[in-house]
């Protein structure tokens, strides 16, 4: 599979190396040209909030000598992945870490985004978000958020939960191609607040919507429902053991993202895998 290009974005350049390896192996196992972006923060106090907000942005002389801040850190990161992939790039900017990431997806249209995600699971940021949070559900293309220092190893299976109720049939297309890529299993996780005589007609509906889709890929499916179901989902994840977890995240409101039982905001930070944001 030869798609767009991967951008793979560590949350501190001065320790990125561990990302950047991550996104190299898999770039190269998808085909796909890896752009590693750095960002040097002009604040590191900068509330996540404030997306969009650009006050005190320093001139472009001054953002030419915060840009010659992060050469050295790029020669390091390069020496130590070099040998993985030989199609990629490094690319700078300097600003606001949140709101680069989100206009470099716009003006870029990646396939993928790889973000590092460092944030610790808070009242606080359950509510109001992090910096990958935000960029999750601000990008229209796919993001991957990894934990800082996670190792690269071969991609067996992707549990992708999904509400019994959408028909996403765009992010089960990018996960045929990514299981093909990667030689990988997919899992499907149907989640309902029906109840279980409701939920079966739907849930074999969609078995087959998603078998189709898939080109007869082999795949498993699972169903939870009911109206409290975080801890059927979180046992759902242990019993299954993936590798990654594919979630709809991008279209979900405010008050859906807050008050689900099923809170995918929660799931995003507290998961200790890889985590694939549609």
């Amino acid at each position: 599979m030869k798609e767009k290009d991967i951008y793979i974005v560590p949350d501190d350049y001065t320790h990125a190396i561990p990302t950047a390896k991550y996104g190299m192996h898999l770039s190269k196992k998808l085909d796909s040209t890896a752009v590693l972006q750095l960002i040097e923060n002009i604040s590191p106090l900068i509330p996540v909030m404030t997306v969009g907000a650009m006050k005190g942005f320093p001139s472009p002389i001054e953002q030419s000598v915060l840009a010659k801040k992060v050469i050295p850190y790029v020669e390091k990161i390069d020496n130590a992945t070099q040998h993985i992939w030989d199609r990629s790039r490094c690319e700078v900017a300097v600003g606001y870490p949140v709101n680069e990431v989100i206009q470099i997806a716009s003006n870029n249209n990646p396939f993928l985004m790889i973000v590092e995600g460092s944030s610790e699971l808070t009242f606080f940021n359950e509510w109001f978000g992090t910096s990958e949070t935000t960029v999750a559900e601000n990008t229209e293309c796919p993001v991957l958020i990894v934990q800082p220092k996670t190792e690269w190893h071969p991609i067996e299976n992707i549990l992708y939960l999904i509400d019994i109720d959408d028909n996403k049939s765009e992010n089960i297309e990018v996960l045929y191609r990514l299981t093909k890529s990667l030689d990988a299993h997919l899992q499907v996780g149907f989640i309902s607040k029906k109840n279980k005589i409701d939920a079966n007609e739907r849930f074999f509906e969609m078995v087959i919507e998603i078998k189709e889709l898939l080109n007869d890929k082999n795949a498993s499916f699972y169903q939870i429902f009911g109206e409290k179901n975080s801890d059927d989902v979180k046992l759902l994840v242990e019993v299954l053991s993936p590798d990654w977890i594919a979630l709809e995240q991008k279209n979900k409101n405010f008050f859906q993202r807050a008050f689900d039982d099923y809170n995918t905001k929660r799931l995003i930070l507290q998961s200790e895998i890889p985590v694939l944001v549609f």
